[in-house]
């Protein structure tokens, strides 16, 4: 089944037009992710929320990356 991302303007970032992806693996749930910034890494929560709001665990799926290999879409 396809992913359907598209973010809405709001406070935390810039709004983004609808972008279909087509996963390679199942999805499977995830609650943190390693990030780096300013060249220090920290794992931070992650979680997804749909309509309402209605807060659900943030999924993961590998995806190709436009040709240039694989990658996780993280939503």
């Amino acid at each position: 089944m396809s992913v359907f991302l598209q973010i809405d303007p709001n406070p935390n970032c810039d709004p983004l037009d609808g972008m279909v992806f087509q996963p390679r693996t199942p999805p499977r749930p995830v609650a943190q992710l390693r990030y780096e910034r300013n060249g220090v890494a920290a794992w931070c929560d992650v979680t997804a929320v749909d309509e309402g709001p209605a807060w659900t665990p943030a999924q993961a799926v590998i995806v190709d990356d436009s040709g240039d290999g694989a990658c996780y879409l993280v939503y």
